[in-house]
């Protein structure tokens, strides 16, 4: 397939002759919205209502998930003659388990808040006219923290997450700890001048 240029404008599918659409694109890429995530600012999702589908799979990269009471959250792809996409395949395991996430999608359950916070796919549940006002207040905490200890913690978790060995999953923290260390001394060095 050849490679998308967004300046040249979309291309078509060979086989069907059809205008890819963004998520096709992206997922023919290494260049998708889940590296814009990964490497962006922390990420809250908030869901009031029901997430279904793509409407839950865009959520599993974000760093914080919050529900309201009354949300659910569904993956239906199979029942729909569909499969998984945009990393749900990878991403939802990571949350809540690979028995687990094969059983939501193969079986496509729909779960309540209260399911979804205890396997992990959410992180917190709110009453439903509270999820934004949580969300943005999430959002502001998370501001709050120095931007570069925010940015190295992220990228150790991602890293480090699913590292079995040891000696790895250390030396990224040291060295992380020291890049920290670092940029401090060349703040207070930069503010004496």
């Amino acid at each position: 397939m050849p490679s998308t240029d967004f300046k040249a404008g979309p291309e078509v599918d060979p086989d069907t002759g059809r205008k890819l659409n963004i998520a096709q694109i992206c997922m023919m890429q290494d260049i998708g919205w889940i590296h814009l995530l990964a490497r962006s600012k922390p990420m809250v999702g908030a869901v009031h209502g029901a997430a279904i589908g793509l409407g839950v799979t865009q959520l599993l990269p974000m760093d914080i998930r919050i529900g309201g009471e009354g949300s659910t959250w569904s993956f239906p792809f199979l029942s729909l003659g569909y499969m998984p996409e945009l990393g749900c395949t990878a991403l939802l395991p990571r949350l809540v388990g690979y028995g687990r996430a094969l059983d939501i999608c193969l079986t496509s359950q729909q779960l309540s808040a209260a399911e979804a916070k205890e396997i992990g796919l959410i992180t917190r549940i709110v009453p439903d006219d509270k999820v934004i006002e949580e969300a943005v207040a999430v959002a502001e905490k998370l501001a709050s923290v120095p931007r570069l200890q925010m940015r190295l913690t992220r990228n150790l978790f991602r890293a480090n997450a699913l590292e079995p060995d040891t000696n790895a999953y250390l030396q990224r923290e040291t060295d992380a700890f020291i890049e920290m260390l670092r940029a401090a001394k060349r703040a207070r060095e930069a503010a004496k001048e």
